[in-house]
């Protein structure tokens, strides 16, 4: 996500041009997360870059606060970050509990936690411009928490056709 948001379709009067303000700094936050197919729930967190280091981070926060006594099967695509040394090293401290699935390269369509994010981009980020960089983030996490209220009506509803 970041400062300057993505643009998405609106409604403009004819022959007049709806104006989006932009702030001066690029700025931008990563947010790491995943789908639990069972719960219909999503757990994420956020990182200042979108490396090894913040995935590690995600999988610590994972295996650690989200599931400390249960075993995951993690499926997820070939990205650089889930592949490298560092991450490889982080994935083997839970090789116990924790097993890896990787989807084929460049198929991102078989991820559903994708659809997610264009979805959560949509409703925190898109035609609207924050202040800062904090609030951008608190309105992110806003939506992660009201994403896993089954009652809420902006909830992105994950398709579990086989």
């Amino acid at each position: 996500l970041s400062l300057h948001p993505p643009l998405r379709c609106c409604w403009m009067k004819k022959g007049e041009q709806k104006l989006i303000d932009t702030p001066g700094q690029q700025q931008s936050v990563h947010f790491f997360g995943g789908y639990d197919w069972q719960t219909d729930q999503v757990h994420g967190i956020h990182h200042p870059k979108r490396n090894s280091e913040g995935f590690c981070r995600f999988v610590d926060y994972l295996m650690g606060e989200v599931y400390p006594e249960q075993k995951v099967l993690l499926v997820m695509d070939n990205a650089r970050i889930h592949t490298s040394h560092m991450s490889q090293a982080a994935l083997s401290l839970y090789d116990t509990v924790l097993q890896v699935l990787y989807l084929p390269k460049y198929c991102p369509f078989l991820n559903p936690i994708e659809r997610f994010w264009q979805h959560l981009k949509t409703l925190a980020n898109a035609n609207q411009l924050h202040g800062c960089l904090a609030d951008l983030i608190t309105c992110a996490e806003h939506h992660l928490v009201e994403q896993n209220d089954i009652q809420n009506q902006d909830r992105f509803t994950f398709s579990k056709n086989i």
